[in-house]
């Protein structure tokens, strides 16, 4: 029986510039023997890999170096969370970190917790060491609870602030799309239906870095993979349609349908075009007729969403114009 109580899967794909760091951040705490912590180096060409041995080397048992030919974030995933031992299981960035004191206080957390969903606080972090914390999303939130008890709270659906009972995880884990980003959102939508219990612990825990060139938030990288953004919210949509029933949580049913809100928002942060006018008619018709969890959450969720409507779509010109200027 494995004695590690958190895996944490690392995506590191040319990451020699920052993974000493995000390896310092996790090796340091006085708890690090029982993390499991996989260094998954996808097909880069750098010297990541080698500073993962050399790490593994250092700390036996806790860094993990992996080695696999170029997929993509999804496909880190499908190689790690099979392999994980650890009784929960984390994600990390190859270019972010954990913060020391946080990971320790959540390692002493979960030794005693049955939660089938933890979440902590997460933060931004420059490179001049400046650090903005992410707005909490469950300011009245603490301890364990029943997922059906929090209400109407929107406690959030981001991989950055969250662990899974890693026993779940797997049984819920179905394979993520290769070279595709932003499969983050299935990683987090597979486990929602089979979620019965949740913890919060006020504590941050990861640290986001905030501003590099090229990052999937960024807007340029946004733009420039919007296929794969609409493709992936769809999925999730599909998802929800085949588990929706009497057993899912008001709450996970209300992250599936914020979904919807960004599949919008894609569309409007695109140059401004007839046709893409018409992807945004033609997304919100099939949804007022087939999804109609999904468009009524739109319209609450979402001021943009809310003027389009009123305005029979047509104050998608001037959103678009507005959009193009970042």
């Amino acid at each position: 029986m494995s004695d590690k109580i958190l895996t944490i899967s690392v995506a590191a794909y040319n990451m020699e510039l920052y993974i000493r760091e995000l390896l310092d951040s996790v090796t340091s705490i006085p708890s690090a023997d029982a993390v499991e912590l996989f260094v998954c180096d996808d097909g880069g060409t750098d010297g990541t890999l080698e500073i993962a041995r050399e790490y593994a080397d250092r700390y036996p048992g806790t860094v993990i170096p992996l080695h696999k030919e170029n997929g993509g974030y999804g496909s880190v995933l499908n190689m790690t969370v099979p392999m994980a031992s650890g009784v929960y299981f984390k994600t990390l960035d190859g270019d972010d970190l954990m913060d020391p004191e946080g990971l320790e206080k959540l390692v002493s957390f979960l030794k005693d917790c049955a939660a089938d969903w933890v979440l902590t606080k997460a933060e931004k972090f420059y490179e001049d060491g400046k650090r903005v914390p992410s707005p909490s999303k469950w300011t009245g939130l603490e301890g364990t609870m029943p997922i059906e008890e929090t209400g109407d709270e929107h406690i959030g659906f981001w991989h950055i602030n969250s662990c899974f009972r890693t026993k779940m995880l797997k049984a819920a884990f179905r394979p993520l799309p290769e070279h595709t980003l932003y499969t983050d959102l299935l990683y987090m939508a597979w486990p929602m239906p089979y979620v019965k219990t949740v913890a919060f612990l006020p504590e941050t825990v990861y640290l986001y870095r905030a501003g590099r060139p090229g990052q999937s938030m960024d807007l340029g990288s946004k733009r420039k993979h919007f296929e794969e953004q609409i493709r992936v919210v769809k999925s999730v949509m599909r998802y929800y349609n085949e588990k929706n029933g009497p057993s899912l949580s008001s709450m996970a049913r209300d992250r599936f349908y914020f979904s919807y809100k960004w599949l919008v928002l894609v569309l409007l942060i695109l140059p401004p075009s007839f046709s893409n006018w018409k992807r945004i008619i033609e997304n919100e018709a099939y949804a007022r007729k087939y999804m109609r969890g999904f468009y009524d959450m739109g319209g609450r969720e979402s001021s943009q969403i809310r003027l389009l409507r009123r305005t029979a779509y047509l104050a998608y010109w001037p959103l678009a114009l507005y959009y193009r200027r970042f």
